[in-house]
């Protein structure tokens, strides 16, 4: 008999957990502030001759494709070898290094 009121007192606990986690989470998205859009630095301006060189010239360029192909390959090579996580995370990357110019305006990288 006791081991049944310690289950149903643990259930009671985890109920009141979801619940109070589910508050938070909900109070946070209710109270989020404002969103500013960010666009690419215009030339000339503070910071542009990084985000040029990094984004532009690096990412976007022949060293962005070389090491986009080369996690694109390794992701291969792991599913073949059934390491399953370690290839999607992989494949991920990949992505993340092609849309890495559109991903850092979204995010907002940007020093004005």
């Amino acid at each position: 008999m006791e081991g049944r009121i310690k289950s149903f007192l643990n259930v009671i606990a985890l109920r009141r957990v979801v619940a109070a986690a589910s508050f938070a989470v909900l109070m946070l998205v209710v109270g989020a502030l404002n969103a500013h859009a960010v666009t690419t630095p215009a030339e000339g301006s503070f910071m542009y001759d990084a985000y040029d060189v990094v984004v532009n010239n690096l990412l976007k360029g022949p060293f962005g494709y070389v090491a986009a192909m080369f996690v694109f390959v390794t992701g291969i090579a792991m599913f073949f070898r059934q390491l399953i996580i370690p290839g999607v995370i992989a494949m991920v990357c990949t992505a993340l290094i092609i849309k890495s110019d559109s991903i850092i305006t979204s995010l907002g990288a940007l020093i004005p």
